[in-house]
């Protein structure tokens, strides 16, 4: 919270600032204030508010991500990280059915509960990557992760930018695996360049 709370107040008082006086003027004084309020509190994703800067909206969903986040390493530690991330993703893909039959579920998508399970991804990538230091199962990780990545782009390619939008919780899974296998190979050993240019001083 230190460290993201109030960089990110400064940048939602600019935000408003700038949405008040050059972007959006002629929106009054009570819009603004209820914005000011809502995002303040990271609550844009629950409650429907004018939006001051479209980039916010993130750190609200990896705000609320943060509370749930020690139960996924509680219960990795108890049951393993795969299984731990298996029941993540299962809760996740129901939440996803839940808010697809429509109004007033539908508005658990706001919550983008896929981010959920990249967090998860991103642990169990973390964690497996001692236990793929053997050459063939990091030559095993490349190619997941290149599979995932060249499916990801074939669909970008092929359906165009409406249907990757209308897709988001699927593609964003799909380019999750990719991340994770990445981080999982670079952990084990692999991926000297990427790497090198991850943990230079420009970076």
């Amino acid at each position: 919270a230190w460290r993201t709370i109030p960089p990110y107040w400064a940048a939602l008082v600019l935000s408003i600032i700038i949405a008040a006086v050059l972007l959006q003027p002629d929106t009054g004084p009570a819009a603004f204030a209820k914005a000011f309020a809502v995002h303040g509190l990271l609550l844009q994703d629950v409650i429907g508010s004018q939006s001051p800067n479209g980039a916010l909206w993130s750190i609200a969903v990896e705000w609320q991500i943060y509370f749930v986040f020690p139960l996924i390493l509680l219960l990795g530690r108890r049951v393993g990280f795969p299984v731990a991330v298996l029941l993540t993703a299962a809760v996740v893909l129901a939440a996803h059915g839940v808010a697809s039959l429509g109004r007033p579920f539908a508005a658990i998508h706001h919550l983008t509960p896929q981010f959920l399970v990249l967090f998860a991804f991103g642990v169990l990538g973390v964690r497996l990557g001692p236990l793929t230091s053997s050459a063939g199962r990091r030559r095993s990780l490349a190619a997941a992760a290149l599979g995932a990545l060249a499916l990801f782009v074939a669909l970008a390619l092929t359906q165009g930018s409406e249907w990757m939008v209308a897709q988001f919780f699927w593609t964003d899974l799909l380019f999750g695996v990719c991340v994770a296998c990445l981080l999982a190979l670079m952990h084990a050993g692999g991926g000297a360049r990427l790497r090198a240019v991850l943990t230079s001083r420009l970076s």
